[in-house]
C-alpha cells in the first residue's frame, strides 16, 4: 500500500502525510494539515490513429548514358574553337599550294575533285585574260606549268587514299586506255573520311569568286567588241580590195576595148569577128553606135560610138534603176534586142525558193534600166517579142526546205508594149 500524502499549504507540492516540514519550501507544518489519499492513476485510453498509407517509392531516375568522349574532342571543347577553312582555302590553297610537292599522305575524293574544279576555273580565267589582252595563251601556259607538280602530287595522294601505290600515276602514258584507267582509279572511293564541311567565308571566297566572274565577264565583252571590230575591218579591207580590183579591171577592159575594138570596127570583118558579138546597130539623129558583148564575159555590155570612136563599158552586175534600187545580179543568162530596148535575163544566184531570174529592159535612148518581172525561170521567145515565165508558189511547207511542196505554172509576157 502506498504511503499517504498531503500537499504543502505553502508551496502546494505533494509531501508525505507524516512530514513535519516541507522538503520543498522548508516551512514547518502543523498537525491539522489535511492528508490526501492517493488516487488511482487513470490510464489513458489508447487513441487509434489511422494507419499510414504506404505510397510506392518513386522509381529511381536513370542517369543518362555517357558516351565515350574522345580526348582530342574533349581537349578541343575546352580549348579555343578551331577556325574552319573556307571553300577556296580548303579545296585549292590546302590542296595545291600548302602541299605543293607533298607526295606522301592521302587526299580524299571530295577534296581532290573539287580542287580540280577550282583548277579548271582558274585556267578559264587565265584563258580569258589571254584572249582579252592578246598575249597568245601566255597566262594559260604559265598557270598550267606552275600547277603541274602540285596536281601530280594531289593525284598520287588520291591513289594512296584508294590503297594503291603512287606509281599507278604513270599508267596515263599508256596509249588510249591509260588516261581512262587513271581517271577510273581517281574516281574510286578511298579510305579517308572527309568530315570537313568548308563553308563560303568572307572575304576570301567572296573576293576570289568575284574576281573570276569579273575577269571572265569583262573578257567576254571585250572579245565580242574586238571580234565585231575585226569583222568590220576585214569587211572594209575586202571591199576596198574588191573595189580596187574592179576599177583596175574596168580600166584594163576600157583600154583594151578602145585599142582593139576601134581597129575591128574599121574592118569589114567586124560583124563576123569571133572576139565580138554584135547585138544591135543604131543610125538615127540621136544615136550612131553599136552595142556588142564579148562571149568571154556576158556581164559587160559595150557601146561603141561610131562618131567619136569611143567605147563605153556598161556593167550589168551593177544595174541601178531610176528609183535608186539595184537588183542582185549574179550572172547574165540571155540578151535580146527588140526596138529601142535590150532585154536582159539575169540570175540572182540564190537557191531553193529564193532563187530566180530578173527580166530587165535597157532603154538605149536614155540609158536607163527598168525591171519588168522576176520569176523562177525566164526565157526570151518569138524574136524577143515575148518572154516565157515559169512561176512557183509554195503549197505545203515541210519539216525542212527540201520537203516543201510547190505549184508551178508558165506564163507568156508580151514585150512589144514594153515602155
Amino acid at each position: 500500500m502506498e504511503d499517504a500524502t498531503k500537499r504543502c499549504p505553502y508551496c502546494g507540492e505533494e509531501i508525505l502525510a507524516v512530514a513535519k516540514k516541507c522538503k520543498h519550501c522548508g516551512e514547518w507544518l502543523d498537525e491539522n494539515t489535511q492528508v490526501s489519499m492517493p488516487q488511482p492513476t487513470a490510464v489513458p485510453e489508447p487513441v487509434c490513429e489511422p494507419a499510414p498509407v504506404c505510397e510506392p517509392a518513386p522509381a529511381p531516375t536513370p542517369e543518362p548514358k555517357k558516351e565515350p568522349v574522345d580526348e582530342r574532342e574533349e581537349a578541343t571543347s575546352t580549348a579555343v574553337p578551331v577556325r574552319k577553312p573556307g571553300f577556296f582555302e580548303y579545296y585549292f590553297i590546302d590542296l595545291f599550294i600548302r602541299r605543293y610537292a607533298d607526295f606522301k599522305g592521302k587526299t580524299s575524293r571530295q577534296q581532290f575533285w573539287k580542287g580540280c574544279l577550282c583548277f579548271a576555273l582558274l585556267l578559264l580565267t587565265l584563258f580569258c585574260i589571254d584572249l582579252a589582252t592578246g598575249l597568245m595563251f601566255v597566262c594559260t601556259l604559265v598557270g598550267t606549268l606552275a600547277l603541274t607538280v602540285p596536281f601530280a602530287a594531289a593525284a598520287i595522294r588520291r591513289l594512296h587514299d584508294t590503297g594503291r601505290s603512287g606509281w599507278w600515276f604513270l599508267i596515263q602514258y599508256v596509249p588510249v586506255v591509260g588516261p581512262i584507267w587513271l581517271l577510273v582509279l581517281l574516281c574510286q572511293k578511298g579510305e579517308t573520311r572527309d568530315d570537313q564541311r568548308p563553308a563560303f567565308q568572307l572575304p576570301t571566297d567572296a573576293i576570289a569568286a568575284a574576281a573570276m566572274v569579273l575577269i571572265v565577264g569583262v573578257s567576254i565583252i571585250w572579245i565580242s567588241v574586238r571580234s565585231n571590230e575585226y569583222e568590220r575591218t576585214k569587211q572594209a579591207v575586202y571591199e576596198e580590195a574588191y573595189r580596187s580590183m574592179a576599177e583596175n579591171a574596168d580600166e584594163d577592159v576600157n583600154n583594151d576595148s578602145q585599142n582593139s575594138d576601134e581597129e575591128l570596127l574599121t574592118k569589114e570583118s567586124f560583124l563576123t569577128d569571133k572576139g565580138i558579138t554584135q547585138l544591135v546597130t543604131y543610125h538615127d539623129q540621136r544615136r550612131n553606135c553599136v552595142y556588142y558583148v564579148r562571149p568571154s564575159d556576158k556581164n559587160l555590155l559595150y557601146r561603141y560610138d561610131l562618131d567619136t570612136k569611143e567605147v563605153k563599158t556598161i556593167s550589168l552586175k551593177e544595174i541601178r534603176y531610176a528609183d535608186g534600187s539595184s537588183p542582185i545580179v549574179f550572172e547574165v543568162d540571155q540578151l535580146g534586142v527588140h526596138g529601142n530596148y535590150i532585154f536582159i535575163v539575169a540570175d540572182n544566184g540564190a537557191n531553193s525558193i529564193f532563187g530566180g531570174q530578173y527580166l530587165i529592159a535597157y532603154n538605149t535612148l536614155n540609158n536607163t534600166f527598168t525591171e519588168i518581172d522576176f520569176a523562177r525561170e525566164i526565157r526570151l521567145v518569138n524574136d524577143n517579142r515575148q518572154a516565157e515565165v515559169l512561176r512557183m508558189r509554195l503549197t505545203k511547207e515541210g519539216e525542212c526546205m527540201a520537203d516543201n511542196e510547190y505549184d508551178t505554172w508558165t506564163e507568156i509576157i508580151n514585150l512589144f508594149k514594153t515602155p
